[in-house]
């Protein structure tokens, strides 16, 4: 017996990749936001960090968290993200280079997760950023 929600199997299909990309999107913002909570500098400071909070703080509670194995991969890069920032403060790198550095190689290393597990397409313009990303990132540790 199928399904019947009034749907047919391919408009549900596509809803389920429109709900899915929703869902990443969503988390990527959050993600990016939280970032941007921690590594604000600069006179704004005060009014900036706030702002990040109060956002990332909403997006936390709009976002669904439990029962979606998405979010524990995400939250698995939360945790390697703060690991990446522990070690480049560890070894005495700079916290806003070193920002730009493991959030680049979050970048790249969230390419292969986003093609086999989201159904993401690769085209040119992915690959120019990932060519940026990595000149970028050899400009930094290029001595």
């Amino acid at each position: 017996m199928g399904i019947n929600i009034g749907m047919t199997d391919k408009q549900r299909e596509t809803v389920a990749k429109g709900l899915s990309k929703l869902l990443a999107d969503s988390y990527s913002l959050y993600l990016k936001t939280h970032n941007y909570h921690w590594n604000v500098t600069g006179p704004q400071f005060n009014s900036l960090h706030t702002m990040f909070e109060t956002q990332y703080t909403e997006l936390a509670a709009a976002v669904p968290l439990l029962g979606n194995w998405r979010m524990w991969l995400v939250a698995v890069g939360i945790i390697l993200i703060e690991l990446g920032f522990l070690l480049a403060y560890q070894v005495g790198g700079s916290p806003q280079w070193g920002g730009v550095a493991v959030n680049g190689m979050a970048a790249l290393l969230l390419i292969p997760l986003s093609l086999l597990l989201f159904g993401e397409h690769f085209s040119w313009q992915k690959a120019a950023g990932v060519l940026l990303t990595l000149l970028g990132l050899w400009f930094m540790v290029k001595k």
